[in-house]
């Protein structure tokens, strides 16, 4: 699957040049592998409660850093390049994958991933559910005001940042 780097960084927001505001990516992990994730989670995760910055939140987060699965942020790099509809200057991953994992009445309220007011140079956020959709319910995401597609364990839903 080749794909194009580009080397130029873009510190400042970027206009969105393609329509649509979510793309999804089928089976991007194997069901393996998002077992193996979730294993991870359980074994480093804490959980959270109305706690962080701005956002407002009852979910058990664990960070994973490219040493613990490289195999994922490969996966992932490769498929924000080859999905980039937007036409957004990527130059790498800097910042830790987050698995949340919601318990019963969990939530992470209404935000925004990308915050202009920091260093963040977010610009694609990926959404992969580790278990199978029939094991939860609720968890309608908005992007833009607008509901995005159901997606099932190891698909992969993207948008801006």
């Amino acid at each position: 699957m080749p794909f194009e780097v580009d080397e130029v960084i873009f510190p400042i927001p970027q206009t969105i040049h393609k329509p649509g505001w979510v793309r999804v990516c089928r089976s991007l992990f194997s069901a393996d592998e998002c077992r193996e994730l979730l294993q991870f989670s359980e074994e480093h995760g804490r959980y959270y409660r109305s706690g962080g910055k701005k956002i407002k939140r009852d979910v058990r987060i664990c960070y994973l850093s490219p040493e613990n699965a490289p195999w994922a942020f490969n996966r992932i790099a490769r498929t924000f390049a080859h999905h980039n509809v937007w036409g957004f200057a990527l130059s790498g991953i800097v910042e830790p994958m987050r698995i949340q994992k919601y318990g019963i009445a969990g939530y992470t309220r209404p935000h925004m991933d990308y915050d202009y007011t920091s260093s963040d140079q977010s610009k694609i956020t990926a959404i992969v559910p580790l278990v199978p959709s029939r094991s939860w319910s609720g968890g309608d995401l908005t992007v833009a005001d607008r509901r995005t597609p159901r997606i099932d364990r190891c698909d992969c839903l993207l948008f801006p940042s």
